[in-house]
């Protein structure tokens, strides 16, 4: 199977996954906090094509101007998958709607 990075476009963020993880670990690193609650989603499927709407709760915990601030954002994310040639589903793009 060959595999590709799918492409990941957050409210502050666009480029593929891999891009994607290497700015949340700088912020992490610069003490920025955030965790995601994912609640339950439905599939619609054609042939090798999926989409997966589901809920989500997003906190996070940064400083900001020497203050410490908390911020929690409930939305949906829209995930789009298809079927690689033996079979398993990949999600290709998550686009948040918030």
């Amino acid at each position: 199977m060959e595999y590709w990075a799918p492409y990941v476009i957050p409210a502050w963020f666009r480029a593929p996954a891999t891009d994607f993880i290497a700015a949340g670990e700088q912020g992490f690193d610069s003490g920025v906090s955030i965790q995601h609650f994912l609640g339950g989603h439905t599939s619609d499927m054609a042939e090798r094509r999926a989409i997966a709407p589901g809920q989500v709760t997003i906190s996070q915990q940064a400083e900001v101007g020497g203050v410490l601030a908390s911020a929690v954002c409930t939305g949906r994310f829209y995930d789009f998958l298809t079927r690689d040639d033996d079979g398993e589903w990949v999600i290709v793009r998550r686009q948040p709607i918030h």
